[in-house]
């Protein structure tokens, strides 16, 4: 099972707490294993915004067709009550040494202001 750290629990409004723990709770248990870490980056990781959507941004040991699955099943069931909308990025940590300009604008964005909501432990 997939726990909020307690330091993005401290850090982010009782809104962005509520669904990065939905988002979380949602992941298929065999991605415990595939991931390696996810984060919450843009407005939602400064302060609640009503209408800004939550961007998750996941670290994943490859991209395959289980992991997508995976991450679609988690921001469906943040939006299914149709109060909030998901933006996931995904990049495998190869994609992340040489991303592409679409990739790296939101890694830099990533990285200034996210918010480590789950890391992989081994």
């Amino acid at each position: 099972m997939f726990h909020l750290s307690t330091q993005a629990a401290a850090r982010l409004s009782p809104e962005a707490v509520n669904v990065a723990e939905q988002f979380l709770r949602a992941l298929p248990p065999f991605a415990r294993e595939k991931l390696a870490r996810v984060d919450l980056f843009g407005a939602q990781a400064r302060q609640f915004e009503p209408g800004s959507p939550f961007a998750f941004f996941v670290v994943a040991d490859e991209r395959t067709v289980e992991v997508k699955t995976a991450l679609a099943i988690a921001a469906n069931a943040v939006e299914a009550d149709g109060l909030f909308t998901v933006d996931v990025t995904m990049a495998t940590s190869g994609e992340i040494e040489s991303a592409p300009p679409s990739l790296a604008r939101v890694l830099q964005n990533a990285r200034r202001e996210g918010v480590a909501l789950w890391t992989r432990t081994r």
